[in-house]
């Protein structure tokens, strides 16, 4: 394994560093010296608190921490990282998603802090799962507006029911031959007599604007519930059982295998 002074070492460093900022390929080329003892020596650099980018970035400004606290988004004074903290878990990271006019000021506000902090504009939003495009957008007019997707004016569908088609369909569904069957029985047979009115979904959402989905059978309606659940703190407290199928030689002929669990140990009991 070959051995470098310390000399050579700080050489290599300081061509990371400001205010070269080469990246770790460029050092190599340049020093002779491997990219993997490269990056050992900019690791145990970043460890100390030098600021040692070493990527082609340049070294985070007015502090002596490394890229890594960079990310994390230390500001001089810790700011920033105090904001990343705040409203990192209030932040959705899906595309796409709306982000409230209260929540989108905290944001812009926060971004701005780590950015006179000596933070960077898209490490900042990326740590609060943003980008910049987005941040530069949401404050182009100067000033943070909400999201006009809620009330912007969208084109009204060609194929849209109107209001006598809609009203038509639910005068037939108050027929007396259609009173006590649902959509499925209904656009069915109104096909057969060759009228179509609309789609059986369209009448389940008709029906359902005007209160009428409801559950109407004398039995008791369907509740969603958990099943049963078993708690075993020892073995032996609590036993599981199935049953399966297995083939025999004969076509259409099968044995029943019966097997009982013991639910703590995960072991056959019978």
């Amino acid at each position: 394994m070959t051995k470098y002074t310390n000399e050579k070492k700080e050489h290599a460093l300081s061509q990371m560093s400001a205010p070269h900022n080469k990246s770790v390929a460029e050092v190599a080329q340049l020093t002779g010296v491997p990219e993997v003892t490269l990056y050992l020596w900019r690791k145990q650099a970043r460890e100390q608190g030098r600021p040692v980018p070493g990527d082609g970035q340049k070294a985070y400004p007015g502090t002596g921490k490394g890229f890594a606290a960079q990310r994390e988004g230390i500001g001089r004074d810790g700011g920033a990282a105090g904001a990343v903290q705040k409203v990192r878990s209030a932040v959705d990271r899906r595309r796409g998603r709306m982000i409230a006019l209260p929540q989108r000021q905290e944001l812009v506000a926060d971004i701005e802090q780590a950015c006179l902090d000596g933070a960077h504009l898209g490490s900042a939003c990326a740590e609060l799962g943003l980008s910049a495009h987005t941040f530069e957008c949401w404050r182009r007019t100067g000033e943070v507006r909400a999201d006009k997707r809620p009330t912007a004016m969208r084109p009204v569908p060609a194929h849209k029911l109107s209001a006598q088609e809609r009203q038509r369909v639910l005068d037939v569904c108050h027929e007396a031959r259609f009173a006590d069957l649902p959509p499925a029985q209904i656009v069915p047979r109104l096909a057969d007599e060759g009228a179509y009115l609309a789609s059986e979904s369209s009448f389940y959402r008709i029906r359902r604007a005007v209160k009428e989905q409801q559950h109407r059978d004398r039995a008791k309606a369907p509740q969603a519930s958990e099943p049963q659940r078993h708690v075993a703190h020892g073995p032996n407290e609590v036993w599981s059982w199935d049953v399966t199928y297995l083939p025999s030689q004969v076509r259409s002929m099968f044995f029943y295998l019966y097997a009982v669990i013991d639910l703590f140990s995960r072991k056959l009991v019978a």
